[in-house]
């Protein structure tokens, strides 16, 4: 009897073991999904990207992301839309007057957690600006007297965050282009982004 006892015991401390593993391994798990959302495109071309920016800026992503989450109403339960709210250490103004320092803007993205891990769920081909990262910013200001007032937010997802510091070498004559180096969430249109920022480096990042 006592022998059973400890092997059953055994046993669902070996289960618990493998579960609480599980657990661990899935908490780390990140996924992305995409938001489908309409949007109205800004900029068609990188001229209209410049002339469609309150504020083009180098900077520096400051710790303490703000993940915003709106929840549905009533009794539908979930999250109805979010975004994060991120601090930018302003290191150089290429166009325009920020409106305070650091500079704070909506990132189209939003975290949750569930048993799977962590899921980012976000827009287009945007993914988020790391923490201590160094970038180029496009950025647009939110209209007076709406509830964003004094915050910007990147033109056409994407197109207005661009990495500023790249492996060397990095080029389509060398055919290393890649979603992972450019922060982008996959290679769809990757060339067209490349396009874009090419202009983006030979104009700022000299």
């Amino acid at each position: 009897m006592k022998k059973n006892i400890i092997m059953i015991a055994s046993m669902l401390t070996c289960i618990g073991i493998i579960i609480a593993c599980i657990l661990i391994s899935n908490s780390k798990k990140v996924t992305y999904n995409t938001v489908a959302a309409e949007r109205i495109v800004l900029a068609e071309n990188f001229e209209t990207l410049e002339e469609e920016s309150d504020l083009i800026v180098r900077v520096r992503v400051l710790e303490g992301k703000e993940n915003v989450l709106v929840e549905a109403p009533g009794d539908q339960g979930g999250v109805l839309y979010g975004y994060t709210l991120t601090k930018l250490d302003v290191l150089d103004v290429l166009k325009g007057n920020p409106v305070s320092e650091p500079i704070s803007i909506t990132e189209e993205y939003y975290t949750t957690k569930d048993m799977g891990g962590t899921i980012i769920w976000t827009q287009g081909n945007y993914l988020p600006a790391k923490e201590g990262g160094e970038y180029i910013f496009f950025l647009k200001a939110y209209e007076p007297g709406s509830k964003y007032e004094g915050l910007y937010f990147p033109v056409d997802l994407e197109r207005g965050k661009y990495v500023t510091e790249l492996p060397t070498l990095y080029s389509a004559e060398s055919n290393n282009i890649s979603a992972k180096v450019l922060e982008l969430k996959s290679d769809e249109n990757i060339m067209e982004y490349w396009k874009w920022y090419e202009q983006v480096a030979e104009k700022y990042m000299k």
